[in-house]
C-alpha cells in the first residue's frame, strides 16, 4: 500500500503553514479515506506536484531579460503600488503644469 501524508505532514514536507495546504486541498488531489475525517495525499503524488514545480525549464524561461522599448534601451518595467486617485490628479497636473 502506498505511503500517504496528512495534512500537517504535507505542511511538513513542503515547509508551508497549513492553511495554505489546506487552501490547495482540491488543487493537489487530497482525498478522504472511507470512515475518516483526515484528508489525505499519495506520497507520489505529492512528490510529482513538486517536481513540477521546480521545473527548470521554466525556471530558465523567466530569467529572459527582455526589451521593452527599442528607442530608450529599457529592460525593466517601473513597479509600484496602488495609487489614489487624488494623488493621481496631483501629479498629472504636476507634470502638466511643467509643459
Amino acid at each position: 500500500m502506498e505511503e500517504t501524508l496528512t495534512i500537517k505532514q504535507v505542511a511538513k514536507y513542503l515547509n508551508l503553514k497549513e492553511r495554505t495546504v489546506r487552501n490547495h486541498i482540491y488543487d493537489w488531489g487530497f482525498f478522504k479515506m472511507a470512515g475518516s475525517r483526515v484528508w489525505r495525499i499519495h506520497k507520489s503524488d505529492l512528490d510529482l506536484l513538486k517536481k513540477r514545480s521546480d521545473n527548470a525549464d521554466r525556471l530558465a524561461l523567466s530569467v529572459e531579460e527582455v526589451q521593452l522599448c527599442r528607442s530608450t534601451k529599457e529592460t525593466k518595467t517601473a513597479r509600484g503600488g496602488l495609487i489614489l486617485q487624488p494623488q493621481a490628479v496631483k501629479e498629472l497636473d504636476a507634470q502638466l503644469a511643467r509643459l
